[in-house]
């Protein structure tokens, strides 16, 4: 008798898509819920809701999971390849108007991935070379994945929620396209594209996109491209001093109000002075061009901001320290003023760093000082603060353009007065408790700690690192047994949970792999009211709070 059938492609993508929903984080500070997609939206498999401390957000996002048997990987064994069809690619890259990831499945690895399709420039060129060629019988493009980046699991999801946080930016500017153009959308996009080629192209230059937040070495000026992404520029052999870039502003100012005069006066002195900042808008800027060479980079558009600063010809170093032990490398600008060297490192690093000096004399100001936002484990916490513990003299120097060690200076360093052994001590507990557990304490840790929380950290280093505690206790519990054990005042009486319930900065610290025992004798019992509620609260008088690992886990931090 003819009916539905379900064959091997049908049973490949209901793994893929069970495997994905177990990949993705669901805890009270941050969860991703997968909802099946209606029949109505073509090619995409669900949407994403996504909840912060359990309340909705209001951001929907789309997925579309793509399963395989098993995934294709390059021979450096570090990224996946994968082939997508061009109307699938088409959709997802031109049409699709909500954030909306590519998922990639290898079933027979249980491994889960995620690509950035809306936002990759690679998968955009792809696209575009694809779609040239029409003669194709079975037109496709290939993509390619990190598989350490791009990995999803419940605790691996950051990347792809700040991917979903890119797309809607890149999808809200070619809405503006969309409504400034009187060509179609993808004839606009493909129009910006070329007009980007044309500009990354500069004589005398190189260019290459900036990973992360810091400027690609040698960097001599930068571009944002249309999608967002920053592009930096060096020399490259044919660069000549003639193709340094350029600025030519023309200002005006209105004498008719205060706020103007004092812009006016700001601007007048930066100038006169050779050093200062003004931040000039639309009613300022008369023209504004930035040229390389002959060639037109850029210039002011309706609306535009600028902010202006004039000051001394910084550079940009890679900065060495080194303690006697390791060395510690950072990006640095260094310039002189006034007879001072001073150096800082540039923002965003985990390392921040203020110093200058004089030629000559033995005395300088030097502040370092670890930027918590960047923090991603207790573990990495105290590895920066041995660092600054261990050093008595610190050596800094810097890598010239020629790619030479060159030192700079060599000052002795009082750790103590910019570590504390009370700082050290309460990081040096948490690594621990990490190193204990193998999951890893939730950073940045919260601002202004109080001394409740340090506390409770305390008290759960000391229950995992000798595996007991004895102390009293107020319990509340509910027994699910059926029917349930009897609970009675003067009664000694054993708990357990798997895994404990453990709190760290108010926050749930999931430690899976563990079993913690609560036994004592109940000294105070308050019973349930009514029947078939059999939810209690215990008072017990010397406790003993246990905790021992139940499954040998090699997972990493």
């Amino acid at each position: 008798m003819p009916g539905k059938k379900r064959n091997k492609q049908h049973r490949i993508g209901s793994k893929a898509v069970n495997l994905f929903k177990n990949s993705l984080p669901d805890t009270g500070t941050f969860g991703m819920v997968l909802s099946d997609e209606t029949a109505n939206d073509y090619g995409i498999d669900g949407y994403l809701q996504i909840f912060i401390k359990e309340e909705h957000t209001g951001e929907i996002c789309k997925v579309q999971i793509k399963g395989n048997e098993t995934g294709k990987y390059l021979k450096d064994g570090k990224t996946l390849s994968f082939s997508l069809d061009l109307d699938s690619a088409f959709f997802l890259i031109d049409q699709v108007q909500s954030p909306t990831a590519l998922i990639v499945v290898d079933n027979s690895k249980k491994a889960v991935y995620w690509h950035p399709i809306q936002t990759s420039l690679e998968a955009r060129e792809a696209l575009e070379k694809c779609m040239a060629q029409s003669d194709a019988e079975n037109p496709s493009i290939t993509i390619h994945i990190d598989i350490k980046e791009n990995r999803l699991t419940p605790r691996n999801y950051k990347a792809l929620y700040s991917y979903f946080q890119d797309a809607r930016v890149k999808l809200a500017k070619r809405a503006m396209l969309r409504i400034k153009t009187d060509k179609t959308l993808s004839a606009g996009v493909q129009h910006i594209n070329e007009i980007e080629r044309q500009i990354l192209e500069l004589p005398g230059f190189d260019w290459r996109f900036r990973k992360g937040e810091l400027l690609s070495p040698g960097t001599v000026f930068s571009l944002e491209s249309s999608d967002g992404k920053q592009v930096d520029f060096m020399p490259s052999k044919t660069y000549k001093p003639e193709l340094a870039p350029t600025i030519k502003l023309r200002a005006k100012f209105s004498t008719k109000s205060k706020k103007e005069r004092q812009r006016f006066e700001a601007f007048r002195k930066a100038v006169q002075d050779g050093t200062g900042t003004v931040d000039l808008d639309d009613s300022n800027i008369d023209s504004l061009e930035i040229f390389s060479g002959s060639q037109r980079i850029d210039q002011n558009s309706p609306d535009s901001k600028v902010k202006l600063t004039i000051g001394p010809t910084k550079t940009r170093q890679i900065l060495i320290l080194d303690n006697g032990k390791q060395e510690a490398r950072y990006v640095a600008e260094i310039w002189v003023e006034q007879g001072k060297f001073f150096i800082e490192t540039v923002a965003g690093q985990i390392l921040n760093i203020k110093m200058d000096f004089k030629p000559g004399e033995t005395k300088g100001k030097f502040n370092i000082g670890i930027n918590p936002e960047k923090l991603v484990s207790a573990s990495q916490q105290l590895r920066l603060l041995d660092f600054i513990k261990d050093t008595q003299q610190l050596i800094i120097s810097f890598i010239d353009d020629v790619g030479f060690k060159r030192k700079l200076f060599a000052a002795d360093l009082d750790a103590s007065s910019i570590v504390s052994d009370d700082q050290y001590n309460f990081a040096k507990a948490l690594a621990e408790i990490e190193a204990k557990t193998g999951v890893a304490v939730p950073f940045p840790l919260p601002e202004g700690l109080k001394m409740e929380d340090v506390r409770n950290a305390y008290w759960v280093h000391r229950l995992l690192t000798q595996g007991k505690v004895t102390q009293d206790i107020t319990l509340n519990f509910t027994l699910r047994r059926n029917p349930p054990e009897k609970v009675e005042k003067n009664k000694f009486m054993i708990l357990t949970q798997n895994p404990p319930e453990i709190y760290l900065f108010g926050k749930p610290y999931v430690v899976p792999d563990f079993t913690q025992t609560i036994a004592g004798k109940i000294t105070e019992l308050k019973t349930p009211e009514g029947k078939g509620k059999p939810s209690y609260k215990i008072e017990m008088k010397n406790a003993e709070i246990s905790i021992k690992k139940t499954v040998e886990s090699n997972k990493p931090l």
